[in-house]
């Protein structure tokens, strides 16, 4: 009873801040004829590796779907990335955006970060999964937009190792409506 309780707070968050973003976003890729190209950077979380790539591979496809990039294949984004430190919430230096479009021969970079964030409440620590993706200009490197989604930080430690993964795809999806519906 339990998991269902904490699964239906989740879809009502999520659903809530479907509802509730309301800015608009600086970038829209989509274009009268060819689909963009773009690379998608692996997303890293040393605490959470395969929540982290859950969100990537679900963001990937839902905007491959939503015909908003063509993206490159991830054994050749891997080999372009080696050496470069993902993990860090600030994004990429300019240089490096172009370098790995250069080397893809793509139009944009995504970058994209999980995090956990712990907020202290009376009844103890609760936890939240937040997805923060960023786009960079192929040939610049500058960043074009940035996009974002939390989920509610109403779930307990225990629970989080159970459901960190889905919090991650959920936020993930989150942040792909919100790009292909040009809002933040």
């Amino acid at each position: 009873m339990r998991i269902k309780h904490s699964t239906l707070l989740l879809a009502a968050v999520i659903c809530t801040m479907l509802i509730l973003s309301g800015c608009f976003s600086t970038f829209s890729p989509k274009q009268t004829g060819e689909v963009p190209t773009a690379a998608m950077l692996p997303f890293t979380n040393a605490y959470e590796p395969e929540a982290a790539d859950g969100a990537k591979n679900l963001l990937e496809a839902c905007l491959r779907e939503g015909n908003m990039f063509e993206f490159a294949d991830q054994s050749r984004v891997g080999i372009a990335v080696a050496g470069i430190n993902l993990d860090k919430p600030f994004g990429l230096q300019p240089s490096q955006s172009v370098a790995i479009a250069r080397e893809l021969g793509v139009d944009y970079v995504l970058h994209g970060t999980v995090a956990l964030r712990r907020t202290s409440k009376p009844s103890g620590w609760l936890y939240a999964v937040v997805v923060s993706v960023r786009i960079y200009d192929g040939k610049t490197g500058n960043e074009l937009d940035s996009w974002s989604s939390m989920t509610d930080s109403a779930v307990q430690k225990s629970s989080l190792d159970f459901f960190a993964k889905e919090m991650a795809e959920t936020a993930a999806g989150d942040v792909c409506a919100k790009m292909l519906a040009g809002t933040h």
